[in-house]
């Protein structure tokens, strides 16, 4: 069934830095924090200390008196690109973590897609560039399938000279391709044609969701989601959107849910505002009756233990990213809770969310400060924790020259909530584990 929904132009939080940022890192623990980016108290909520250990039901990881340092256990700096990248063309498309604490991490380099292995201590495995037949290539989505291969989307140019859409399974202990899928896009003027996430929904169904453009008077851009079977043949396609060119670029999620459905995280908008839309698909049919209407765009979504999704966007207004992170239950149009943190910053950014082992959620996002008014921007990594019900633990912000791009970071929780954050920083990928701890006293 399709059901095609006609969304004005949207406009709004879709540039991106022109020139890279050159700040290096300093430590939380040794002064190396920028101002306070939240509201309120960065690093708790809640009443202040008296001095008594903390209550239970306090949602602060640390005391009033204390601070939340991030030390630094591990690092891994993958060797840099031969030649120079261009502003925005450096990314790291996903980060997926195994339960035994190995990572797989997708890098992007002026079209050419990578695949780091590292182990939980964060020791190089192997690395390979990707067998997708395009270049240059624009990897937009890793995930697992439920054989343990890994599922692959992508845009680019083709050895004819045309621009595809790529969907692949593939093997990453044979670093081989298991199938492939191609198909022909038309790029358009002011259209974002791209691929977006994609997602086993069992053994033999894949979802992708992607973006293609039309010309009917004006430009059009329609999202859409294909299906394909056990060898990679489209089984399906459906349209889930359609409205006129917009300049922005919010990520196309695709999530599979414990049942076999399709949560989904794309967007419309007006003139003046864009918004997320999301919805839970079921195959065959692919009905699209039930969209629910976040404020803002997503940036990322994660399903939880109790296949919620909790959601997460921001709005810009120039002068702040303002994180709107949500709790929704099945396809109900309100969400259980919202939380809202404003975070000071002269550029707009996708951020990413993950969850821990104890169900709290923690969000990264990439900040920028101009120092006085002059000169280059300081470039900050934010980090936060909010409980399960959506009350902050802690927020902080640090120096780090975190380059911008439509997928700056990705963001990982270990067993022992040590994060691992995945982002290209002084031109080259660096993926890093920092565990969490509370500073106090002189």
């Amino acid at each position: 069934m399709v059901v095609a929904i006609l969304l004005g132009l949207g406009c709004g939080d879709g540039s991106l830095d022109a020139t890279p940022a050159t700040t290096t890192e300093a430590a939380v623990s040794t002064g190396g924090t920028l101002p306070s980016l939240d509201t309120g108290d960065s690093s708790s909520t809640g009443e202040a200390s008296t001095g008594e250990p903390v209550i239970p039901d306090d949602p602060r990881l640390c005391a009033a008196e204390c601070t939340i340092v991030l030390p630094s256990r591990w690092v891994y700096e993958a060797t840099p690109p031969p030649r120079p990248v261009a502003p925005g063309a450096h990314v790291v498309p996903a980060m997926l973590r195994e339960a035994d604490g190995t990572l797989t991490v997708a890098e992007l380099a002026d079209g050419q897609p990578r695949l780091h292995r590292l182990d939980h201590e964060g020791q190089l495995q192997w690395n390979v560039p990707l067998p997708l037949p395009c270049d240059p290539c624009e990897l937009t989505d890793v995930s697992r399938h439920p054989s343990g291969d890994l599922l692959l989307s992508a845009t680019g140019v083709d050895g004819n000279g045309e621009l595809a859409l790529l969907a692949a399974r593939y093997d990453a202990t044979r670093h081989a391709r298991v199938w492939l899928a191609r198909r022909s896009l038309v790029p358009i003027e002011g259209v974002h044609v791209r691929s977006g996430g994609i997602a086993a929904l069992s053994d033999q169904l894949v979802a992708q969701l992607y973006m293609r453009g039309e010309l009917d008077f004006d430009a059009l851009q329609r999202t859409l989601v294909a299906a394909y079977g056990s060898d990679g043949t489209l089984v399906d396609e459906e349209e889930l959107v359609v409205g006129p060119a917009t300049d922005v670029r919010p990520p196309l999620l695709a999530r599979a849910t414990a049942g076999g459905q399709l949560l989904v995280g794309v967007f419309g908008g007006t003139p003046f505002e864009v918004y997320g839309m999301t919805d839970r698909m079921e195959p065959p049919l692919w009905h699209t009756g039930s969209f629910a209407f976040p404020p803002a765009p997503f940036d990322d979504v994660v399903l939880d233990a109790r296949e919620h999704a909790i959601e997460l966007g921001h709005a810009f207004d120039g002068e702040h990213a303002y994180l709107l992170l949500a709790d929704r239950e099945g396809v109900e149009p309100m969400p259980r809770w919202v939380a809202t943190l404003a975070l000071p910053t002269t550029t707009p950014s996708t951020a990413a969310l993950a969850i821990g082992p104890d169900g709290d959620l923690y969000a990264a996002v990439r900040t920028t400060q101009a120092p006085g008014g002059t000169g280059e921007p300081l470039v900050g990594l934010s980090l936060s924790r909010w409980t399960p019900e959506g009350e902050l633990r802690w927020h902080t912000t640090f120096l780090q020259a975190l380059a911008e791009s439509f997928a700056p970071i990705e963001l990982a929780v270990d067993d022992d909530g040590g994060l691992v954050i995945a982002a290209v920083v002084d031109g080259r990928l660096r993926v890093e584990h920092r565990a969490q701890q509370c500073a106090c006293g002189s």
